[in-house]
């Protein structure tokens, strides 16, 4: 589908009627033939009324067509695909995967876990659109409801658990967009070993749109929702200028387990390992 990038552009198109005026409203020059004398010719009034047909038809043609280029040039068209989140015309469920990469999944196996529980639920599921959103890399990969399951297959296996700065809130605010917005059969996949609180408020925020959350644990065994050993995390952190060129850093570290245990915390600024204690 074509679309116009400057559409109030398109109102230059009334110009293509001056050279419709111009070739109606001339007149051809008649030619001087002498005569010897004018004794018998009769006068007579050259009529003063334009032309009911346009003269010289190719050239008029030609600048009704560069007049209609020039139109189009100004007004910027564009091919516009069709969005492939408003094709649901069989009205299938949708259901977006929504994938912790943080660290801590790649611990007891919870990222295998979770890449098969996926890849084994995309393979049993009929007449449902799936889709994927997770963070890779410092920004967010996203594949639709509805996108075909090489890519997501493809996505899958080019995944992989990371340390990301980033937050929730990002991940919150893309994953509402990627349903079709005619659907209502809408559900989101949560899949994650579930070791940071903030994943577990979700469910509340999508309910008020219309979207089902569920909850996969990954890397719990068979216990899940059970405390896992080995356990730390940075659960808050602050930072404040230091004065010129310098700032100050608190931050609050968690043990789950009882037992006391020594950690190395660095601070990486920049890409670089600024300080270790």
């Amino acid at each position: 589908m074509i679309e116009f990038a400057q559409p109030l552009a398109l109102w230059t198109g009334l110009l293509i009627g001056l050279p419709i005026l111009a070739h109606l409203a001339y007149r051809r020059i008649a030619h001087k033939i002498p005569f010897s004398s004018l004794r018998f010719l009769r006068t007579s009034t050259i009529p003063r009324s334009g032309r009911k047909k346009p003269s010289d038809l190719l050239l008029l043609l030609l600048r009704v067509l560069l007049f209609a280029c020039l139109t189009l040039i100004l007004a910027d068209p564009y091919w516009q695909e069709a969005n492939p989140l408003d094709l649901n015309p069989q009205g299938e469920s949708e259901c977006l995967f929504v994938i912790d990469t943080t660290p801590s999944v790649a611990g007891w196996g919870g990222w295998e876990e979770a890449i098969s529980s996926i890849q084994s639920r995309m393979s049993e599921g009929k007449n449902i659109r799936y889709g994927l959103l997770a963070s890779q890399g410092g920004s967010l990969v996203t594949l639709p409801t509805g996108s075909a399951k090489q890519d997501l297959q493809s996505t899958l296996s080019e995944l992989s658990c990371q340390s990301s700065a980033g937050s929730l809130q990002p991940i919150l605010d893309q994953a509402s967009l990627l349903f079709s917005e005619k659907n209502t059969a809408k559900k989101i996949v949560l899949v994650s070993d579930f070791q940071k609180s903030s994943w577990q408020e979700v469910a509340g925020r999508f309910s008020a749109l219309g979207i089902d959350v569920e909850l996969l644990p990954v890397g719990h065994g068979d216990s899940p929702w059970q405390t896992r050993t080995g356990n730390r995390a940075i659960v808050d952190s602050r930072v404040a200028s230091g004065g010129e060129d310098k700032i100050r850093v608190w931050a609050a570290l968690r043990n789950w387990d009882d037992a006391k245990v020594d950690l190395n915390v660095s601070l990486v600024a920049g890409g670089q390992f600024r300080q270790t204690v």
